[in-house]
């Protein structure tokens, strides 16, 4: 039976989460104090995976995704959030020990996690949901408030952000598309259309990106062009919606990657109101600056 084993090592972990956290309070710029957060989150992320404890693992995870990106410049908001979840994974190891079974609720403090991280500004999140497949605890209302998404992961600045599959039309490499800049903005030139492109990381109100090198065309009200800098392919997400007033005007849902990294749920319909209707009328698509043998890449390719 390795539960014992697992308890003590894991509790051992927490006890340097609280060192971390401490010296964090006083040291908010001390990177060997963070960088051991991330790693003591780590460790105990994998034990509890591997011993079956999901909901533990989950929200160990989403707390080193956090905290890795502030390393240097963690501030009271992060150190409390910090010692919050250390506090919420003694309470489940504390009735792993006596029942067996976790009885923790992590959606609200992973959501707080996220709302520490740069590219979940300004969408402060307040809820999020367990990974994909984590069975539901009585009471824990995780049903309730979460979904599956069925979504194209993509990388847009830097950050993970995921597109509706039902609203992704097509994807398309830029470097095999003709790209023009008009009043208003860009349009991508197709074969039988031009379309408004738009940067997707800004349009959400991340950093622009400055390595596209995709885009995926998406149905809104009409359809849009969006800039990617990577396909990540095709996931089904456990998502739960942002707070409105947190929300950020394109941005719906939060997940929680295999990575503990956060993918925020676009709302395609908020896209098209930032287009210009001059994008879509300026430039029309002649054949000749399109390349035939150049085919758009299949979705199906991406799936995993």
């Amino acid at each position: 039976d390795f539960l014992p084993l697992f308890l003590a090592e894991s509790r051992e972990h927490l006890a340097v989460l609280a060192a971390c956290a401490e010296r964090l309070e006083q040291a908010p710029r001390d990177r060997d104090a963070a960088a051991r957060a991330v790693r003591a989150a780590r460790t105990l992320a994998g034990m509890a995976d591997t011993m079956g404890f999901p909901r533990t693992a989950s929200l160990c995870r989403a707390l080193a995704g956090a905290v890795e990106p502030l390393v240097g410049s963690l501030g009271p908001d992060a150190v409390e959030a910090l010692e919050a979840c250390r506090g919420a994974v003694a309470g489940s190891l504390e009735a792993i020990g006596s029942t067996g079974r976790e009885r923790l609720q992590p959606a609200a403090l992973i959501a707080r996690l996220a709302g520490l991280m740069p590219a979940a500004e300004p969408a402060a999140q307040e809820a999020a949901a367990p990974p994909a497949g984590t069975p539901a605890e009585p009471g824990d209302g995780v049903d309730a408030a979460g979904r599956v998404v069925r979504a194209l992961l993509v990388e847009a600045g830097g950050s993970p952000l995921a597109l509706p599959l039902d609203r992704v039309q097509r994807a398309l490499s830029l470097d095999r598309e003709t790209v023009r800049s008009v009043v208003g903005g860009r349009v991508l030139v197709l074969r039988d259309e031009s379309l408004p492109l738009l940067d997707l990381a800004g349009a959400v109100g991340l950093a622009p990106s400055g390595s596209a090198r995709r885009a995926v065309v998406v149905q809104a009200d009409r359809p849009v062009a969006v800039a990617v800098d990577r396909l990540l392919g095709q996931r089904d997400l456990a998502a739960t919606p942002l707070p409105s007033r947190g929300r950020g005007a394109a941005l719906t849902d939060a997940a929680v990657l295999e990575d503990g990294r956060i993918a925020l749920l676009v709302d395609c319909d908020a896209l098209a109101p930032g287009v210009r209707s001059s994008t879509t009328t300026l430039v029309q698509p002649p054949a000749s600056h399109v390349d035939a043998g150049a085919p758009p890449l299949e979705l199906a390719a991406l799936a995993h």
